[in-house]
């Protein structure tokens, strides 16, 4: 595995535990004052990393290094561009992720089905707000266009 943990160390976990990993995360959170570092990585729930913050009291919040269903590492993300959050993300059966955990075989906890590709909520979600406005506009003028042309037509039979 390459992590230096001997396999009998690592708890499988399904693509649905990443609830549980990120509420340990969550946890070390709150006893770290921050998210562990991606140098850290996940390993910062097993064993107390160097860089932590010596005024704070360390425990472990895991026992093992979780597992995909496939025996491979759970991959975690420390990133800005998750709004000071973390993404998890799981290579798949295929062991690869060409994408960071985008790959259509991967899982991640940033997608809505936690697949790796782009749902249509997630698109909806991340459409600017001033377009959903002119769409609604768009809609609201078009179906009053055809209001007034169907009661401008029925005045004109009688």
């Amino acid at each position: 595995m390459g992590s230096g943990v001997a396999s009998a160390d690592i708890a499988r976990v399904e693509p649905v535990g990443f609830r549980a990993i990120g509420s340990a995360l969550k946890t070390f959170r709150i006893q770290a004052g921050r998210y562990p570092t991606e140098a850290e990585g996940l390993m910062a729930l097993v064993e107390k990393p160097a860089t932590y913050p010596a005024d704070r009291r360390w425990q472990q919040v895991m026992k093992k290094l979780p597992v995909d269903p496939w025996g491979n590492p759970v991959h975690y993300i420390a990133s800005q561009s998750l709004d000071g959050e973390f993404g998890l993300y799981s290579t798949g059966a295929d062991g690869v992720s060409h994408s960071g955990g985008n790959d259509p075989d991967d899982w991640n906890s940033w997608s809505e089905d936690g697949r790796g590709r782009t749902t249509f909520m997630a698109i909806v979600r991340e459409f600017p707000w001033f377009l959903w406005l002119a769409l609604v506009a768009f809609a609201v003028a078009a179906l009053a266009i055809i209001r007034s042309t169907r009661s401008h037509g029925a005045k004109t039979k009688c």
